[in-house]
C-alpha cells in the first residue's frame, strides 16, 4: 500500500544563478548564437517522526534524524545553445538538463528509493514562413538515456529499477494576424 503523509514542517533553502551570453563577442562567425546557463542549488530537510526513526533504525539501516523532501533534487543545471537568424526566420535551440538525485518513494523500514536522473537533451527547430505563419519541431529526451532508481542515495546502491522514458516529438503550426 502506497500513500502519503504531509509533514508538519520542512526547510528549503537555495540559490539560483542565471546567465546568457552572445557568442558573437568571440568572432563575427558566431553571430546569432547565444549560450545560456541556469543553476539552482537547493537544500531541503524534514525530520523523521519518532515512529519513522524507530522503524528505520530497527531495520539495521543507518540513518540520521532528517531526510530531503520528496522529489527535491539538491541541484538543477540547465544549459542551452540557441541560434537565431532574423533574416531567414530560423531558430534552433539545443538544451541540456542535469538534475541531482531525489527521493521518489519513502519507506517505513530500510532505505528510501532515490532516482538518479541522467543528462537529458532537447532540440527545438523553428521556422517563420512568410509574414504570418511559423512552425516548430521539437524532440524532448533526444538521447533517451537510462534512469536509475536505487535503494538509498548513492548511485552504487542496490538497483530497484532502471528504465527509459522514451522520446517525445512535437510539431506546431502557428498563425499570427
Amino acid at each position: 500500500s502506497i500513500t502519503w503523509i504531509n509533514r508538519e514542517q520542512a526547510t528549503v533553502t537555495g540559490v539560483e544563478f542565471e546567465a546568457r551570453k552572445s557568442l558573437e563577442a568571440l568572432t563575427d562567425h558566431l553571430k546569432g548564437l547565444t549560450l545560456g546557463a541556469n543553476i539552482a542549488l537547493i537544500q531541503s530537510e524534514t525530520a523523521f517522526s519518532a515512529d519513522e526513526y524507530q522503524f528505520k533504525t530497527n531495520s539495521a539501516f543507518h540513518t540520521g534524524l532528517n531526510r530531503p523532501l520528496f522529489d527535491q533534487s539538491p541541484y538543477i543545471i540547465n544549459l542551452d545553445l540557441n541560434y537565431e537568424c532574423p533574416t531567414s526566420g530560423t531558430s534552433v535551440t539545443l538544451a541540456a538538463n542535469l538534475t541531482g538525485e531525489r527521493i521518489v518513494l519513502t519507506t517505513a523500514q530500510g532505505p528510501d528509493i532515490y532516482e538518479h536522473p541522467p543528462v537529458t537533451l532537447d532540440l527545438v527547430i523553428g521556422q517563420k514562413l512568410g509574414k504570418h505563419w511559423s512552425f516548430r519541431f521539437g524532440v524532448k529526451n533526444l538521447l533517451d538515456p537510462e534512469y536509475l532508481q536505487t535503494f538509498g542515495r548513492e548511485a552504487q546502491s542496490a538497483v530497484r529499477q532502471a528504465y527509459k522514458r522514451g522520446r517525445t516529438f512535437s510539431l506546431a503550426v502557428a498563425a499570427e494576424f
